[in-house]
């Protein structure tokens, strides 16, 4: 793969320790990668041409992505415009590193951030309902959904992340007029605490 700059964004590392990231240049179209250990490129999709059919020509979604134990597949999270959000673009995908192939799980008009377990079975989407940020707890098998959680006073969440022992949810989060924090959720208590 390339050394020159450009910017990575949408990084999973699978339990087998390869990569899968979106990297693109200023004179090249973004590509999403899978490279083993050692830097070997295993594939490269032109990122535009896994979203073919989904987003305008010379636009990629936003995305968040989470590995799963396979170690080919990836989560991605789509948010869009609202155009977009109105075809359904945004949502949870699953996103196959080898075949390039995806699949819709969920959609998600109002997703802005997702954790997943390991197995890939339960995500917990942040989604902006206008006036603040709902935490939601998802089967995926049966789409079954449960509020865990209000985020109250918060202009942005990104980044949540299920620590290992399923207990919590950590996240970037800004507050208006305020800096990016990092938090923690329990999923047990409710209780929301700055790091």
């Amino acid at each position: 793969w390339s050394e020159k700059a450009g910017t990575v964004r949408g990084f999973a590392r699978f339990a087998d320790g390869s990569l899968a990231f979106v990297s693109s240049f200023e004179d090249e179209e973004a590509t999403l990668l899978h490279i083993d250990a050692q830097g070997k490129v295993l594939s490269r999709w032109p990122w535009a041409s896994v979203w073919e059919g989904f987003v305008r020509p010379r636009e990629s979604p936003p995305v968040e992505v989470a590995p799963l134990a396979d170690n080919h597949t990836l989560l991605a999270l789509t948010t869009a415009s609202s155009r977009d959000r109105a075809e359904g673009v945004a949502g949870v995908w699953t996103l196959d590193v080898v075949t390039g192939e995806k699949h819709q799980l969920l959609s998600a008009p109002r997703a802005r951030s997702f954790a997943a377990s390991p197995d890939g079975r339960s995500l917990w989407l942040a989604e902006d309902d206008g006036a603040e940020f709902v935490v939601r707890a998802i089967e995926v098998e049966t789409k079954a959904s449960k509020e865990v959680a209000r985020l109250k006073g918060f202009a942005s969440v990104a980044n949540l992340k299920l620590s290992p022992s399923g207990r919590f949810l950590a996240f970037s989060g800004i507050r208006p007029r305020g800096s990016w924090d990092l938090f923690t959720l329990d999923l047990k208590g409710g209780e929301l605490q700055r790091v």
